[in-house]
C-alpha cells in the first residue's frame, strides 16, 4: 500500500457553500445576542462540519485494488446484474454514518 496521501482540504468543496451560509448566520445570531438560536447555529455549523468532512486517505497503487467511496460499514457483497450496463457485476453496499 502506498504511503502518500492525496491532496485535499479539510472540508469537502461541495460542503463549502452550506457551511458558510451556516456561520454567517450562527455569527449574526451570536452578534445580535439571541444566545440560544445561536448556539442551535453554531450546533448546525458543527453537523455541517462533520457531513462534508474530507479526512487522508493512503490510496493504493495496486491495479486492482478497491477503494470505498465513503467511510462506513460494508452491509451487503452480493453478484447481480448491472442494469444499465447489461453485464454480471459485483454489487457492494456500504451504510454511511454521518458521525
Amino acid at each position: 500500500m502506498s504511503e502518500s496521501v492525496y491532496p485535499h482540504p479539510i472540508i469537502a468543496r461541495e460542503g463549502w457553500p452550506f457551511l458558510a451560509i451556516a456561520i454567517l448566520i450562527a455569527l449574526a445570531l451570536t452578534w445580535t445576542g439571541l444566545w440560544l438560536l445561536a448556539a442551535i447555529a453554531w450546533l448546525g455549523v458543527a453537523f455541517i462540519a462533520q457531513f462534508f468532512r474530507d479526512p487522508p486517505r493512503t490510496v493504493p497503487e495496486q491495479a486492482n485494488a478497491v477503494l470505498a467511496p465513503a467511510d462506513g460499514k460494508v452491509m451487503l457483497v452480493e453478484r447481480t446484474r448491472d442494469p444499465y450496463l447489461d453485464r454480471d457485476a459485483l454489487k457492494i453496499s456500504v451504510f454511511m454514518n454521518v458521525f
